[in-house]
């Protein structure tokens, strides 16, 4: 970049430019590269602090008793925020986009007021568009973004700079033309986009550009990403990973949900096939299977997951899958509606904890009122001990309450913690079990889980910690992370679960790895995208009828496996969290 470009630059940061230099900037802004690449590494921050942060936004709406955690989530949306700039010339200041059509209910907030858009208005520089429970289409001179539901965004513009600040939700961006030429501007440079179609996924703590269409030039990097493949922002690195065609999994989630609606009997009757230190807890499919069907995308009027929210939140929880299956799906649904059952699940789970730091199949029952603020605090012990398995279930529960803004009694949190990192293997795999440990070891019921590494208690190990690390980012949990990390890397496979027969819980598997990708904002284990081998993997095993039966053997024979296994591939493809 030489001097002129330079000081071109400069002075349109600064908002120094008449009209005529103004559009000599932008012409030979479309031609280069590297200014491209400065401007954004020079004005991204800037911008996104002063909007975000001085002006005292944040990026999602919360509870009065979220706000202990509020100042974190704005912080990792600073880091991942992506921004759409929309370099259009002296028209945009009358004039950046325009309502094309709309569904639903989609909010425009300007100058302080919200009122519902209506199709033919213009979308200016200010403006705040909500898609809470909507669609939209905006276009203008060959942009065309479809907002999908659940979208917030707002156009902004700074010292000259005019962008789309994209705060969450799910955008499609058609670029045509070279009078809407788009950047998509990252924490590390900015993708240059010409003829392309981008499908921007965005949230508070990971986003992603999948590019459908044609070529990006990201900052950064040395070639240009071409289409078929994803860029996913949020962890410490921007990685590339191979695109999934979506239209295919969409196919795909959409058989699997009519399936579930053809067997909703089986998503409500109870299971009793496991205990140890006493009877078995009663339990269902119903959160899990409500979990998958939100993640499907299926409004909230849909006469199943209405029935099954009212299943769920209308029945006693007698076991630790339950109250964290309960909590993860709840604290994703509608974190403030559901905040008074998250907290009761919160309360179960912290007093069932084994001494040990596990969790057992049940939950303790005679729980008194829970307090309705304030954090939650143990009230009794579990069960001398419990399994790795249900441990990690119970920690990935907590750790949904603690996003909905629960705060958790932080003895539960570190016995926990300690107990993962006291039943690591020599080669930072995990075990059903510590193997040193007699008194939580029951090799002797046992016939297929082991206490030696394998695959979805590996996976289990490393998604529990990450999420622990979480709640105290300090927490002495990298290294045995690190260590995890490299067992999945070098023993990764999706034909079966790594160092088991083919058919043993093999979408335990499976859906812990995504658990663990998806906290620790990572889309590889070693040289494995997990992901797109998972997600190939599943597409060609899904059953003409839409369900998956994939776990083979004697341990899971007393599950109604089609059910649970289609449950398990729809959290995968959706990536489960």
């Amino acid at each position: 970049m030489n001097a002129e470009e330079k000081d071109l630059l400069h002075r349109h940061l600064n908002g120094d430019l008449d009209a005529s230099e103004q559009a000599a900037f932008f012409a030979r802004l479309h031609s280069t590269p590297e200014l491209r690449r400065e401007l954004a590494s020079m004005a991204t921050d800037e911008m996104l602090i002063s909007e975000l942060v001085l002006e005292g936004r944040t990026i999602a709406k919360a509870p009065e008793r979220r706000r202990s955690w509020v100042p974190a989530s704005i912080a990792a949306g600073l880091l991942v925020v992506l921004t759409l700039l929309l370099t259009l010339g002296r028209e945009a200041s009358s004039r950046v986009l325009r309502v094309a059509s709309f569904e639903g209910s989609v909010v425009l907030h300007r100058d302080g007021v919200a009122n519902p858009v209506y199709a033919g208005q213009d979308v200016r520089m200010g403006d705040r568009i909500v898609t809470s429970r909507g669609a939209a289409v905006l276009e203008q001179k060959g942009l065309r973004l479809d907002l999908g539901p659940n979208t917030t965004f707002e156009l902004c513009r700074r010292k000259g700079m005019e962008f789309l600040a994209a705060e969450r939700g799910s955008i499609r961006a058609d670029v045509r033309s070279e009078q809407s030429r788009a950047f998509v501007v990252s924490p590390s440079g900015g993708v240059d986009t010409k003829d392309a179609l981008l499908r921007i996924e965005a949230g508070p703590e990971r986003s992603r550009i999948d590019v459908e269409r044609g070529s990006v030039e990201l900052g950064g990097h040395a070639a240009p990403i071409p289409s078929g493949n994803s860029i996913s922002f949020g962890g410490k690195e921007i990685e590339v990973s191979r695109l999934i065609n979506r239209s295919t999994v969409e196919d795909a989630v959409r058989r699997a949900c009519a399936f579930l609606e053809s067997r909703r009997s089986d998503l409500v009757a109870p299971i009793t096939s496991e205990k140890r230190h006493g009877s078995a807890p009663r339990r269902t499919y119903s959160e899990l299977a409500l979990l998958a069907l939100h993640r499907s995308g299926l409004p909230d009027s849909d006469p199943l997951k209405a029935e099954l929210l009212g299943s769920v939140r209308g029945r006693s929880v007698e076991s630790t899958y339950g109250a964290a299956l309960q909590a993860m799906t709840l604290a994703e649904i509608d974190p403030i509606a559901h905040h008074d059952r998250i907290r009761l699940c919160a309360q179960l789970l912290v007093d069932s904890q084994c001494p040990n730091g596990q969790w057992d199949y049940a939950v303790k029952l005679a729980v008194p009122e829970v307090p309705t603020t304030g954090r939650i605090r143990r009230r009794g012990e579990g069960p001398a001990s419990g399994d790795n398995s249900v441990t990690s279930y119970a920690v990935l529960g907590l750790h949904a309450c603690r996003r909905a803004g629960v705060e958790i009694d932080p003895d539960v949190l570190s016995r926990a913690r300690g107990w993962w990192l006291k039943c690591q293997n020599g080669d930072g795999g995990w075990g059903y079990n510590d193997v040193n440990d007699r008194t939580a070891a029951d090799a002797s019921r046992r016939t297929a889980t082991t206490d030696t590494s394998y695959g979805s208690a590996t996976a289990s190990g490393v998604a529990s910690l990450a999420a622990l690390s979480d709640f105290q980012a300090d927490a002495p949990s990298g290294e045995a992370i690190r260590r995890g990390m490299e067992w999945l890397g070098a023993n990764f496979s999706v034909d079966r679960n790594p160092r088991k027969d083919p058919g043993f819980v093999h979408l335990h598997w499976l859906i812990g790895a995504a658990r663990a990708g998806a906290i620790l904002a990572t889309d590889h284990f070693g040289s494995h995208d997990w992901y797109a081998e998972g997600a190939d993997f599943l597409l060609q095993a899904q059953r003409p009828t839409g369900q998956w039966t994939v776990e083979q053997g004697e341990f899971m024979k007393a599950e109604r496996n089609d059910v649970l296994d289609t449950c398990l591939a729809i959290l995968f493809l959706r990536r489960s969290r």
